[in-house]
Parts: structure tokens; sequence; C-alpha cells
């Protein structure tokens, strides 16, 4: 079979280290096997992105440059701030403030309609060069930031080449957005999306509320884990305290309020050699504000860390005796981290029930715990400590995981690309 060339257009990508950039990395890394060459347009991303300061900083490398893998080519754009960016870059955060909501409502306003107003414009360009040089049979862009769908339907265009938007997150149903925003961005968003072949999405939750809004089928692709990262045989390491762990980012709609109560009633009666870790959390301070807050009292077990790499990431939560999943049934939605919460084989505590897919996915593979109250919570938590306590580490009979590999999911998502194209 002839191998189809696909261009992928996504922001968020390898060496800069965010789940977002995971989801292109795993179809660069694993499309070849499946019939696809991969051809990713990304911008410039510096190894040191520790915080929001530095994700808007300009790249060190200010011209566009080409690598060539066994995986597939990548073109990596310059980065330049806009001046909003410099402002914050300046002044930081806390000057100018009003300014920089003016000016933010203004790009909002303007950098869909006239270019030289998007600084991520680079990208758009280099695409274009990218598929100048190579005869590209299909586009995929992911998203946010949703100006990749506008580059993907520009680029579809231009060169005849049907185009595939990936949805990550919503976009103008996404619930942080203001009233301004949803009316705009969704007179945008429908727009731009009738033009686009397929639709995709990140979860099942996503494609129903995107299915109701575009009024078009939408395609579930699901995240997954890196299986080479991964012992999927179970084996059990011994910890010599009892670590309970989260990993990421912490929404505001996420419970962990409800968890420090389960722990306060647990603690009362287990208070020894007990770690609670939240790693890469320091990235958003509001959040590490919020944890303290809600763990007052236990600052001494806690444990904040920076954004890590991805690898040093999963050795930690290795370490860890079981992992924190808080949801939200208001705002169901699959964390792409319950994947590698999976792969590790670790129990996961599930706190409240979504009522959907997470719900489905713990249920199904026997993966952890599902908590509505803070009592369930200390009861889950006295029952794994005991175990714990005994053994030096809590057993996880999951089954079934071996369908959440990103490989395994990049392979679904090309045989339904293949058979759209037969149809």
């Amino acid at each position: 079979m002839k191998m189809k060339k696909i261009l992928i257009l996504a922001y968020d990508f390898p060496p800069y280290n965010s789940i977002g950039g995971q989801r292109p990395y795993a179809w660069y890394k694993y499309f070849k096997e499946f019939g696809y060459e991969p051809i990713v347009v990304t911008r410039h991303w510096d190894e040191s992105i520790n915080n929001p300061i530095d994700y808007i900083k300009p790249s060190k490398n200010q011209t566009a440059f080409i690598e060539q893998h066994p995986e597939g080519v990548i073109y990596r754009a310059a980065f330049r701030p806009n001046l909003r960016d410099k402002l914050i870059l300046k002044y930081e955060m806390n000057k100018h403030v009003l300014i920089r909501k003016g000016l933010s409502m203004f790009y909002m306003l303007v950098e869909f309609l006239i270019a030289g107003f998007d600084n991520r414009k680079t990208i758009h360009l280099l695409a274009q060069q990218a598929m100048k040089e190579h005869k590209v049979d299909l586009i995929i862009a992911t998203g946010e930031p949703f100006i990749l769908f506008n580059y993907a339907a520009a680029l579809s265009k231009q060169f005849t080449v049907p185009w595939v938007a990936d949805y990550r997150d919503g976009w103008s149903t996404n619930h942080n957005r203001s009233g301004i925003e949803k009316k705009y961005y969704s007179i945008i968003e429908k727009r731009i999306l009738a033009t686009a072949w397929v639709v995709t999405a990140a979860s099942q939750e996503f494609s129903d509320e995107l299915h109701i809004f575009l009024k078009r089928k939408v395609s579930v692709s699901l995240n997954g884990y890196f299986h080479e990262k991964f012992d999927l045989s179970g084996s059990s390491v011994k910890q010599d305290k009892f670590i309970i762990s989260f990993a990421g980012t912490l929404y505001p709609y996420q419970p962990i309020e409800m968890f420090a109560k389960g722990f306060a009633l647990f603690f009362s009666k287990y208070n020894k050699d007990i770690v609670l870790k939240f790693i890469g959390v320091n990235f958003y301070p509001d959040q590490v504000s919020r944890i303290k807050q809600a763990f007052a009292g236990y600052g001494q077990l806690l444990e904040c860390t920076d954004r890590l790499p991805h690898d040093e990431t999963v050795q930690l939560l290795n370490q860890s005796s079981l992992l924190l999943l808080p949801a939200n049934s208001s705002h169901p939605q699959i964390y792409a981290k319950v994947f590698d919460y999976l792969a590790l084989r670790k129990n996961i505590v599930l706190f409240k029930s979504d009522g959907g897919s997470l719900h489905k996915i713990i249920s199904e593979t026997h993966s952890g715990l599902i908590c509505n109250t803070a009592e369930e919570i200390a009861l889950a938590l006295e029952k794994m400590y005991e175990e714990w306590k005994e053994n030096g580490y809590v057993v996880c009979n999951s089954t079934g995981i071996e369908k959440y590999s990103r490989k395994n999911q990049t392979r679904l998502l090309v045989e339904k690309l293949n058979a759209l194209i037969v149809e």
C-alpha cells in the first residue's frame, strides 16, 4: 500500500512538556506504522518552559528550521511575543492589567481576520512551505490554539487537500470562556468547521457536545499512554512511605477540597509515614495556593513540584501508593493523565464520579475506587493504608488497559480515516 503523507499542525509539541503536546507527538511517532508519513509544523520550543512567563518568551531560535527523523519531518517556526505578551515579560503579571485585558480583547476580535495581529502566523507560513515541498494527502490540526483550524482550512482551500479538525478541549463551548467570547467564537468556529472533512474529539463528552453544536458527526479519538515507558506486568514496588500523588493541572471545578476533608478524617487515625505529592502544580501558582489552603495544617506532608519531563513524572507516580483523579459531573471530560495512571497499574481514587467516561474507564478496568463523599474517601484511604502497612505496597488488579495505549489509539484513528477515504 502506498504511504500517504499527512501534515500535522500542532502548537504544543516536544521538547515542550505538556499533555497537549503528547497527542500530536503520538501521531508523529506511530503514523508510519499504519501507512501515513507525518510532516509536523509547530513552533520552536525551548526546553526551559517552567512557568506561564516562559511560555510567551521569544524563542531562542528566530529562524525556521527543519528536522529529518526516521518517524517523519518536523518544521519548527520562530515565536515572537505580541504587545500584550511583551508587557507581561517587562512588568510581569501585576501591572498594566487593564491595558493587557484590552489588548486580549483586541487580539480576540482581529487575529482571525488580520494575519498581522496573529503572533502565531509563522506556523501558517511554514506550513505553506511544507505543503509546497511535500505532496500532502491530508491535513490534521489539533487545538487549541484554535487559530490552527483557521490555518488548516486556508491550506485546504489553497492546495485542495482535505483537513481534519481535532479537539483536545472545547472552543466556544468551553465553560471557561466569557459570554462575549462564546458568542464571538461560535460564529467563527461554525464557519471554519464547515470546511473540515472530519472532526475528532478527545472524549465522548466533547464529541456529544460538538455534535449538538456543529450539527455533524464527531468521532472520538482518545489520548492514551506510551506503552514503551511502562512496565505493564503490574509488578509491585515497596514504598517506604504511603505516598498519595496527583499530577498535572488542577482545575477550579475539581473538588480537591472534598478530598482534603476525607484526608483529615483518615489522618486522625493514621498519621505516620504519609506524603501528599502534587507533581507539576508549581507551573500555576494559584493552584499551589489553593492546595495549601485545602490542606492547611498538613503543610509538613505536602510536596509541590515544578513541571517535570514526562519520564520524571512517570517515575514519581510509580513510587506512589495511590493516585488522585478529581472530577466533576458538571464538567465531564477525560483528563489525559488517567491513561498514564492506568499504565502504572496503581490504584486510582476517582472523586466524585463524573457519571461519564472516567467512571466507565475506572469501573471497566477495575483500576481503583470511586468516592462520592469525604467519608467514602476516608474509608478508601484507610483500606489502602492498611494494605500498604502490611505489604509495603497496594495491589492494583486492573485489566484490559492495553487498548488505551497511544499506539492503539493512533491505529484506530487511521482506520477511521481510511474508512472515510474508501467511502
